[in-house]
């Protein structure tokens, strides 16, 4: 599995109702063993707790209930507020790297100690 692939799954995951959530979740059980040798096979895996749902699939399915019913709770409370602008960023992209970005930081570090 790619990044690509994993992206997906975690978007069909949050979207789908349980019923198809347990389609997928033995789908996933079914190749369990592929996923966990592959880094985004076993995020995946992580991420539909697959883990418990070998295990209990009763106590998984209660659970992912009460996620949904959260889920649905929170979009209520952010689509209320949809109306209100958004915040204005504060932060600006860099396209500098995270070396780069590093070095720069620790140079104005530097020059404020040398000020003070």
């Amino acid at each position: 599995m790619d990044r690509h692939g994993s992206r997906v799954v975690d978007v069909l995951w949050t979207q789908a109702e349980l019923e198809k959530k347990e389609e997928l979740a033995q789908t996933l059980l079914a190749h369990e063993e592929q996923l966990t040798a592959d880094f985004y096979g076993s995020i995946v895996l992580r991420n539909c707790d697959i883990a418990h749902y070998r295990k209990q699939q009763a106590g998984w399915a209660h659970q992912q209930k009460a996620a949904g019913k959260k889920r649905q709770l929170f979009q209520d409370i952010l689509s209320e507020g949809q109306s209100l602008p958004a915040a204005p960023r504060k932060r600006t992209v860099s396209m500098k790297s995270d070396d780069e970005s590093i070095a720069t930081e620790a140079k104005k570090k530097r020059k404020k100690k040398k000020s003070t």
